[in-house]
């Protein structure tokens, strides 16, 4: 759903009958994580030195669950997932990251924190950190969100919306109200659909290039009649 430079976005979802219940094998050659939509039951099929072995264990993973996965041209990850479960889709966002490395030191990102003018606690969560990423839940029900205060993004990041959850992909709108998305400080109306994903690519650690001003910073929250969910991923 989403590819650029330093990261490509996988929806993933895995049906309940027939061909549509299984991934089919399939190579992962980047570094991954996975976050979890609706509680998923799986068994799998991996292909280690040209065998295929098989897992009856039933694999369980939560909702709103975050999982990094190594792996790399020399030593990629062949496998396939079949769906456990006869009434419930398996979805997943998964990310891949495309470079070998991340292009900010643990201290560069620490460094933006510190500068941060605001908190930086984006999400109304934190669901996993390692040197690559930082994922967020971003979940507020109808009618909340509003004592939320003020966050400055210090990291370049994306969202992705999941309001179809794991049996509608593609299906739902949801939506949210904002401030300081506009130069004249109005409340913005925001409205998405599941699967919509927007990418941002915050520089300088969220300052002009001179020093000479804050940018990106708002706050958002729901003014309407339906929950909002979505992931929020910072990239390092």
């Amino acid at each position: 759903i989403f590819e650029n430079r330093q990261i490509r976005v996988w929806d993933m979802c895995v049906g309940t009958a027939g061909e549509a219940a299984r991934t089919g094998f399939h190579c992962h050659e980047h570094d991954y994580i996975f976050m979890q939509i609706g509680d998923g039951y799986a068994r799998t099929e991996s292909v280690t030195a040209g065998e295929v072995r098989c897992s009856d264990q039933l694999i369980m993973v939560p909702s709103r669950s975050c999982h990094w996965r190594q792996a790399s041209r020399d030593s990629p990850q062949i496998h396939q997932l079949h769906n456990a479960s006869t009434t419930e889709n398996y979805r997943q966002i998964l990310v891949e990251f495309l470079e070998d490395k991340p292009r900010l030191s643990e201290c560069e990102v620490k460094q933006g924190r510190e500068n941060a003018v605001l908190t930086t606690n984006i999400g109304t969560g934190i669901l996993f950190e390692n040197e690559r990423c930082r994922v967020h839940d971003f979940t507020l029900p109808p009618h909340s969100g509003h004592q939320l205060g003020m966050h400055h993004h210090t990291l370049p990041y994306f969202f992705v919306n999941i309001c179809g959850g794991a049996n509608r992909p593609g299906e739902g709108v949801h939506g949210l109200r904002g401030a300081g998305l506009t130069k004249d400080g109005s409340h913005v109306q925001l409205w998405s659909r599941d699967r919509d994903l927007v990418w941002v690519d915050v520089a300088n650690g969220g300052f002009a290039a001179d020093g000479s001003r804050v940018e990106h910073v708002h706050k958002v929250w729901n003014d309407f009649d339906v929950p909002y969910c979505s992931f929020i991923v910072e990239i390092k």
